[in-house]
């Protein structure tokens, strides 16, 4: 989210003309990290679903400010750092580190140094064995197409995650769970400053107020095109009248 702030920075002035006509106000770079952002948050409301033995841990700073860890959950059955992808209904195809949906490619194979750079962190502040695992959660693909060799790669749709991830054999006890949850929680571990709670609200909140801005300006641009539609529609008949007319003269 905040990435796609940043970019959108400074916000574009909308008048009544660009709120009538329904201009989109994401600019250019913005566009396609507000529909991350969205992915991304549709992932956090799936990992609600997987109960009180796992806690899950979003948006990690990292040295690089570019690339947080965007989910990580600790839970019996390991830990995990996800990623949602929203690649639209088509079939997707997994070929080693790389998704190719609607003829496009979408590499992710900066997931796997991203499990890495987890598991080295955890594992120097618990001792515990960690191997954290790479998981890429597509929403709502068509036909998911995949190979047994993609090595640590786990690709998986939104329908099939979390019966998945419940049903993995168990790796840690509830103590090693907890212990590996109060350091993933401590800013130390990933050398970082405590993190501002209430800056990170007002993160969510210039968030919520740009998708708000989003859905409202969808609003009258649907209606032209629908306008649209119709006049063409119209004038189509029209023409059609008009010849039956002279074929009947």
């Amino acid at each position: 989210m905040r990435a796609c702030l940043d970019a959108q920075e400074p916000p574009a002035r909308r008048g009544a003309v660009a709120r009538w006509l329904g201009i989109d106000p994401l600019t250019p770079t913005a566009r396609p990290l507000f529909l991350r952002a969205l992915a991304e948050r549709r992932v956090g409301l799936l990992l609600d679903e997987l109960g009180g033995q796992w806690d899950a841990l979003h948006a990690i700073p990292r040295t690089e400010p570019d690339s947080p860890l965007e989910h990580l959950i600790i839970g019996p059955a390991g830990v995990f750092v996800i990623r949602g992808l929203d690649v639209g209904s088509g079939d997707v195809w997994v070929r080693g580190v790389t998704l190719v949906a609607r003829r496009r490619r979408h590499p992710v194979d900066d997931l796997q140094e991203q499990a890495e750079y987890a598991s080295r962190m955890l594992r120097l502040a618990t001792a515990l064995p960690v191997e954290a695992r790479p998981i890429v959660v597509l929403l709502d693909p068509g036909h998911l197409w995949t190979r047994t060799d993609n090595g640590a790669l786990i690709v998986l749709s939104n329908r099939e995650f979390v019966t998945w991830l419940l049903s993995q054999p168990i790796r840690y006890c509830g103590d090693d769970v907890a212990a590996l949850s109060e350091a993933a929680e401590t800013a130390a571990t990933w050398n970082q400053q405590p993190t501002d709670r209430m800056l990170q609200g007002g993160v969510v909140s210039a968030f919520d107020a740009l998708q708000h801005a989003v859905t409202l300006a969808g609003k009258p641009r649907r209606l032209w095109v629908g306008a649209a539609a119709i006049l063409v529609l119209a004038g189509a008949w029209s023409v059609a009248f008009a010849v039956t007319l002279g074929h009947l003269h």
